[in-house]
């Protein structure tokens, strides 16, 4: 199992960017107001309710063919192992253009705007909790036999992990703290 971790980490890979992938169709079919009015086929072909199926075939069709060419031409000099490499990594690289074509087609119709300040701000906090849980757990956890116990001994370390991620974010950022406050005072009202 140690020589397939290539592969189920270029996967995981694959997996994210087809999420990715899909979230970007969903914006997009979201979008389309073709289908609001009386319109006609013509119409339907132009509208992003056609083009997104269509580029799904396309796609397809490509990942299909390079992975076939591929395959055909190096299955004798390969190990299994290497072939299901070169699987993964056609996986990945074919995600890569459509997404790219995906999100400029959504910019062209949504101001995308990311807080990379905030993005990196989160990436920080997070790093430094949940690596400080990490540490601790490694060196202080006393690992059981049995499930529960080992259960009851991991609580501790999750709370200061996750508690101290969400305490540090709740002071340090205003919608945060917002969120954390319209929860309490709607837990209160009830």
């Amino acid at each position: 199992y140690v020589f397939a971790f290539p592969i189920v980490a270029i996967l995981a890979i694959q997996v994210f960017l087809s999420l990715i992938h899909r979230y970007f169709q969903e914006i997009l079919m979201g979008i389309e107001k073709v289908d609001l009015y009386d319109s006609s086929v013509t119409d339907y072909v132009k509208s992003h309710l056609f083009l997104l199926p269509s580029l799904q075939i396309i796609k397809n069709i490509f990942y299909v063919t390079i992975l076939f060419i591929i395959i055909s031409i190096i299955h004798e000099s390969s190990s299994l192992l290497e072939l299901l490499t070169y699987w993964a990594i056609i996986s990945v690289l074919i995600q890569i253009p459509f997404i790219v074509y995906l999100f400029i087609l959504i910019k062209k119709h949504i101001l995308i705007s990311l807080g990379f300040t905030q993005i990196i701000l989160y990436l920080v906090i997070g790093i430094i909790f949940f690596g400080l849980t990490y540490v601790l757990l490694d060196s202080y956890l006393q690992y059981e036999n049995e499930l529960f116990s080992f259960i009851i001994n991991l609580i501790p370390y999750l709370i200061l992990g996750l508690g101290g991620y969400f305490l540090s974010t709740f002071i340090i950022d205003y919608r945060t703290r917002s969120l954390f406050l319209s929860i309490i005072n709607e837990i209160k009202k009830k």
